[in-house]
């Protein structure tokens, strides 16, 4: 899917999870503690949204999105 065609809450959490993705492979997120905590850092995203926890899990992170 083209970026154009998504809306602005799945380009921000794209994005997110992206640089979710960067720190965890640099080893500053370990745990999914540290996951959690950065994911739901400012309240915009919260694993209890379906469309953050699919996101998660289809990003890799569904272990620690548990």
């Amino acid at each position: 899917m083209a970026d154009t065609d998504q809306g602005p809450f799945a380009r921000a959490l794209r994005d997110r999870l992206t640089d979710l993705r960067l720190r965890a492979d640099l080893g500053e997120i370990v745990t999914s503690a540290q996951f959690r905590a950065a994911l739901q850092r400012d309240g915009r995203f919260n694993l209890s949204d379906p469309r953050v926890r699919s996101a998660c899990v289809r990003a890799g992170f569904g272990e620690w999105a548990g």
